[in-house]
């Protein structure tokens, strides 16, 4: 959806996640769109919370400070 409905540049999306196997998960699926077009999934900046955890504070930050257009939620 992003990298074909609303053409964001691939560089712009973040993946924030659990640092789990559903976090994993979710990045392959991430990591296989890009795949499948070509672009260079290792370019995804990638941020993981511990799972079930209410600190996010830090994540959160970071992910911004990394000024993505867009961030895939897991």
């Amino acid at each position: 959806y992003f990298l074909d409905r609303l053409r964001l540049p691939p560089e712009s999306i973040a993946d924030l996640a659990q640092d789990d196997g559903y976090g994993d998960s979710g990045y392959r699926g991430v990591s296989k769109a890009f795949h499948a077009r070509r672009l260079d999934a290792n370019a995804i900046p990638r941020f993981k919370y511990t799972r079930n955890t209410t600190d996010v504070a830090e994540v959160v930050a970071a992910t911004v400070a990394a000024k993505p257009d867009a961030v895939v939620l897991v």
